[in-house]
């Protein structure tokens, strides 16, 4: 799965995979970036290394003090 996103600025990110019901999935991102464009690849793996099974996931980006979640169906 890739994720893209831009930051205006340099900020502190998270960003993380969760449930539908809130609970962490995986942490991606945890710390400051600079301003500019970013590209992921997440192998739907969580963060005890186990992979991941197909489903409906939230994806959530914490920057400059906003938050945007978006749902995504995650498929074999």
């Amino acid at each position: 799965l890739a994720l893209n996103y831009a930051l205006p600025r340099t900020e502190n990110v998270r960003l993380e995979i969760l449930t539908p019901t809130g609970r962490k999935v995986k942490t991606l991102v945890n710390g400051t970036q600079t301003a500019g464009r970013y590209r992921l690849e997440w192998h739907r793996i969580d963060d005890y290394g186990n992979r991941v099974p197909a489903g409906v996931y939230l994806i959530r980006l914490t920057a400059g003090g906003k938050r945007l979640t978006k749902k995504f169906v995650l498929m074999n």
